[in-house]
């Protein structure tokens, strides 16, 4: 197991290359994407989708998340402000979230890429203002 504190310590140490550099970062970026998809796959999944759209718009929006039938669930809807979003639990125990809208054209519900930051969903939003579609729909129309 990497010792993540001993390589933050030598990781700033004076000389160290920017080669070594950048491989411990990148170590410590699996550390943390594996700590993070563990700790996610004991938790339930409504709480992680409350919790990664809490992250994603910040605190002051009211984060609705539909109450979890059991804990087997692979998918949970939740709600931020009229849009609506769709939590699944991917069988690697990875937790992913996307918008899901009404397509303008048909009116088919189309879900959108997977979210992970603010921007992500700017993207989504101006697509569907901007071209009239969702990314990856196929329109029935």
């Amino acid at each position: 197991m990497i010792d993540v504190n001993q390589e933050r310590a030598e990781d700033s140490a004076p000389g160290r290359s920017l080669r070594k550099r950048a491989l411990l970062a990148w170590r410590h970026e699996l550390v943390w994407a594996y700590q993070a998809k563990e700790a996610d796959r004991q938790t339930e999944l409504r709480q992680v989708v409350f919790r990664k759209l809490v992250s994603m718009f910040g605190p002051r929006h009211v984060v609705e998340v539909e109450a979890q039938a059991n804990a087997v669930d692979v998918e949970i809807w939740a709600a931020v402000e009229g849009l609506r979003f769709l939590g699944v639990r991917h069988p690697s125990g990875e937790i992913q979230i996307c918008l899901v809208s009404r397509c303008p054209n048909c009116g088919q519900e189309a879900a959108g890429d997977w979210l992970t930051r603010l921007a992500d969903l700017g993207r989504e939003l101006a697509d569907l203002e901007e071209k009239g579609k969702i990314e990856g729909h196929e329109c029935l129309k």
